[in-house]
């Protein structure tokens, strides 16, 4: 069995029939290591942030895996939008799981904030969906400021 080409930066499937679907690249870059779909592309290279719509069936199927495999869960919102960042129905999906939020762009915040406290309300947020969070990391994906303390959480897990 051949393993289905993935996107490096996001993971969806690679495919060139529809430039507007996830996965999108053109025919000639199928099956080419470290192959990077338009969206992931233009983020890298451009900064352009593409719309992406993914239909609810597709959506469903992706999410509904992490019931199929539970296990530690990395919930990853962004500080500055985190109403936006949550995922509508995930807590059906994550009951058997373990999920750390994990708050990216901190660098971005005011020296002043007090982590304990925005922990507290970020838990509360997600918890309000009823998702239940056993950890609040916070991170910074630019700087690199705390991701070792993620990294070490996935190793300790994937070591278990």
């Amino acid at each position: 069995m051949v393993d289905e080409a993935i996107c490096l930066g996001c993971g969806a499937p690679l495919q060139s029939s529809d430039e507007d679907k996830p996965g999108y690249v053109p025919a000639s870059a199928i099956g080419k290591p470290d192959a990077l779909c338009k969206r992931c592309f233009r983020i890298r290279h451009y900064g352009e942030f593409l719309l992406m719509t993914v239909d609810e069936s597709t959506y469903q199927a992706q999410v509904s895996q992490i019931f199929d495999r539970p296990g530690l869960v990395l919930y990853v919102v962004d500080v500055f939008d985190l109403a936006g960042s949550l995922v509508p129905n995930l807590a059906r999906f994550v009951l058997t799981s373990e999920v750390v939020v994990v708050v990216n762009k901190v660098d971005l915040l005011p020296e002043r904030v007090q982590y304990t406290r925005l922990a507290e309300w970020i838990r509360e947020q997600v918890e309000r969906t009823r998702v239940p969070v056993s950890d609040v990391l916070f991170v910074s994906a630019e700087k690199q400021i705390g991701m070792e303390q993620v990294l070490q959480l996935v190793e300790w897990e994937t070591e278990r």
